[in-house]
């Protein structure tokens, strides 16, 4: 059992409110993992000492501040998967902001087999949670993968512009006029747009001897090619689509295009990975399970008698097992297993993480 000064959620409803609206302030502050420094966690237990005497439990501290903030946080991200139709085990349902599950009397059978096995959703059968568009705006957002933009981050090479007196300009400083002067238009640009002259293949008529023929426009380009892309010959480096003067065969096009779709693949295949929890074996669940239910003991969370009772439990119900240990915080736990033993159907947001 949890000790009696331990802070108390619960009893009153506004202490969370108070409490996200504090670090809603302070969320430019939160780390990249989602978690508070100690300065934060301080300031926001002085926070909750100034509303008063709990009505029920001990002082809000910034330990006890800490363990509900990961706990809210977690909430949050089972939220927002079941939104973004990620989480596993609820492909069946339709989550919204107003309704919740959104249950029905004919979905009535179908939820109460889900909630047994996912409890930390029961209250939210007809009703969301109130708390997620705040929580939504403090956490950080997790956008990842190697096509995301990021200010801070160092930028290509090639999208700096280069000095004028370097030959090697790119391809899309020929639309400058301070270009005309360096190098013509190599054939791969002519190649691609079919008839158009270089514009600069009549600007140096002085270049040519005055006793000489006329060359065709595409004949300088050859060696200006080699002087402004000497590396262009690195075919491994170029693609079908890429902005460098050189030349790709068949072959090697379908080459890069198999790279490119193979990158892609895993990429997709990362993002809708599942979690490390549910690729364990059912044996794997239960044990984790189980030594949870020591450690619990040991912290006095839970009676003898409750880990006996669970511990049967999760030798006969998986995902029961897999519910329990779903959480961090032992108290946390704790809550869950009693509701597995003992469910009570509550549809009120008190009844939210005991």
């Amino acid at each position: 059992m949890p000790p009696r000064d331990a802070a108390n959620w619960t009893a009153n409803p506004d202490d969370l409110t108070n409490l996200l609206q504090c670090l809603w302030e302070r969320r430019s502050r939160i780390g990249d993992g989602g978690n508070w420094d100690q300065t934060v966690l301080n300031e926001a237990a002085v926070y909750m000492a100034s509303l008063g005497t709990p009505e029920k439990g001990g002082p809000k501290t910034a330990n006890s501040i800490d363990g509900k903030w990961k706990a809210v946080r977690k909430l949050h991200d089972f939220v927002l998967q079941v939104k973004q139709k990620t989480y596993v085990g609820a492909s069946g349902w339709t989550y919204t902001d107003e309704g919740g599950f959104n249950v029905t009397d004919e979905t009535q059978d179908a939820w109460k087999v889900f909630a047994s096995a996912h409890p930390h959703f029961r209250p939210f059968a007809t009703s969301g949670w109130p708390h997620f568009r705040i929580v939504n705006e403090i956490v950080p957002s997790r956008a990842r993968g190697r096509f995301v933009f990021s200010a801070a981050a160092p930028q290509p090479a090639s999208t700096q512009e280069e000095p004028e007196t370097q030959p090697q300009s790119q391809p899309d400083d020929d639309d400058d006029d301070s270009s005309g002067a360096s190098q013509p238009l190599t054939d791969w640009s002519q190649t691609n747009f079919g008839d158009s002259q270089p514009p600069n293949s009549d600007d140096h008529p002085q270049s040519q001897p005055p006793n000489s023929q006329p060359t065709p426009p595409t004949v300088p380009a050859t060696p200006a090619a080699a002087t402004k892309r000497p590396f262009s010959d690195d075919s491994d480096s170029a693609t079908p689509w890429s902005n460098k003067r050189g030349r790709t065969s068949g072959p090697d096009a379908l080459l890069f295009l198999g790279r490119s779709v193979q990158s892609v693949g895993m990429s997709i295949e990362k993002s809708f990975a599942q979690r490390e929890s549910s690729a364990m074996s059912p044996t794997k669940k239960i044990k984790l399970a189980r030594d949870l239910l020591m450690e619990d003991l040991a912290a006095g969370y839970i009676s003898p008698l409750e880990r006996t009772r669970l511990s049967i439990m999760f030798g006969r119900d998986v995902y029961a097992a897999d519910a329990y240990a779903a959480d961090d915080e032992g108290g946390l736990r704790a809550g869950v297993g009693r509701e597995l033993l003992d469910p009570t159907p509550k549809n009120s947001f008190d009844y939210m993480m005991q």
